[in-house]
């Protein structure tokens, strides 16, 4: 189902598509950045090996900090996959309720009325079962959201042990603080990306 035929449904089922649609964005987008992350981290092992024993700290955090990214990257492909299956379910509750407007809204006089209430029984009872179905799906979305929030506060702790590290290096301090720099401003970055999900799936 593409994304235009699912915003061609009536404004309120929309919202919680919008959302959905939002969310999956985000997760795009925190993907693209831990690979950013994975790979300033593999240069930044290369370049501590290089320094020698001076570095060894770094290296140490650095290879912790490319783990943390092939986590984050595996749970964000999780919940990628998650998100697809949430969209049907999301839209079958709009594509329900459209089908029960229509039936609300022929002539309660019809001939036709006896099979109508049956119809709009039926509809219920498979709205139903959506609705549970959606609200347990939406859980398990902030509880995805939790965890990749945990992860991202140990990345948050690597990043700033890698800074740390960075002041031991000798000759090459400054070139792998200006990379610890950079790593801790990716990580927050999803961090902050994270966060306003959260909050968005929340509400």
């Amino acid at each position: 189902m593409s994304m235009a035929s699912l915003f061609s449904q009536p404004a309120a089922a929309n919202e919680p598509l919008r959302l959905v649609v939002e969310v999956n964005e985000g997760v795009r987008q925190v993907i693209g950045v831990s690979r950013r992350v994975n790979l300033v981290a593999i240069n930044a092992m290369i370049v501590a090996k290089q320094a020698g024993r001076q570095a060894s700290g770094f290296q140490v955090v650095s290879a912790e900090l490319r783990r943390f990214s092939g986590q984050l990257d595996l749970q964000m492909q999780d919940l990628d996959r998650f998100i697809a299956s949430l969209v049907h379910t999301v839209a079958g509750s709009a594509r329900v309720r459209r089908h029960r407007a229509h039936l609300d809204a022929i002539d309660p006089k019809s001939p036709a009325s006896a099979a109508i209430a049956d119809a709009k029984q039926r509809i219920d009872t498979a709205r139903r079962r959506i609705d549970d179905e959606s609200a347990e799906r939406w859980c398990d979305l902030r509880k995805h959201l939790d965890q990749a929030l945990r992860l991202c506060g140990t990345g948050v702790a690597l990043s700033r042990a890698a800074k740390i590290e960075a002041v031991y290096a000798s000759t090459l301090g400054g070139d792998l603080r200006q990379v610890a720099d950079e790593i801790e401003a990716a990580i927050l970055s999803i961090l902050g990306i994270l966060k306003t999900l959260r909050s968005d799936v929340a509400r």
